[in-house]
């Protein structure tokens, strides 16, 4: 029957109808092989712009790692200096305190060695330290003063 079918002359056109009718059923399929590939591409854009983006982002953490790193560094060279800087103040305090008692004490026994003394001074009076200054009695000279006594 094919071969009869190819002989006739009217074997051609149900070849076109066929040919035809392939073409109508391959339309949809072509439009979603296109549009699968509208897609594909799509996709590999965004893909190759998330692969950029994510080599962005891990540069861009590097990068806050090492400033973390040196503000840490930072951190612990200002506390190391606060500690220092405590030691050396409770030093000083403590130097401080026995230079005062050491003032208080020696004071002490000046003023009980010049109680004991007693008369070295004209007057009997306490001895005064040299760097003192004696204050000035308002309205009396000198002169008038030493006639009265």
């Amino acid at each position: 029957v094919a071969a009869a079918a190819m002989g006739s002359p009217g074997g051609g056109e149900e070849e076109r109808c066929t040919d035809d009718r392939h073409r109508d059923a391959d339309r949809p399929l072509k439009r979603k092989v296109s549009q699968l590939d509208k897609n594909l591409e799509q996709l590999t854009v965004m893909y190759h712009k998330l692969v950029a983006q994510n080599s962005g982002l891990k540069v861009e953490v590097s990068e806050n790692d090492k400033k973390i790193q040196r503000k840490d560094q930072r951190i612990n060279q200002l506390e190391r200096n606060l500690r220092e800087a405590k030691q050396k103040y409770e030093k000083l305090l403590t130097q401080c305190a026995n230079l005062t008692s050491a003032m208080d004490v020696m004071g002490r026994t000046k003023g009980a060695d010049l109680a004991g003394g007693g008369g070295s001074t004209p007057g009997g009076g306490a001895v005064r330290p040299k760097n003192l200054v004696r204050p000035m009695r308002g309205g009396l000279s000198r002169e008038s003063g030493g006639e009265a006594s």
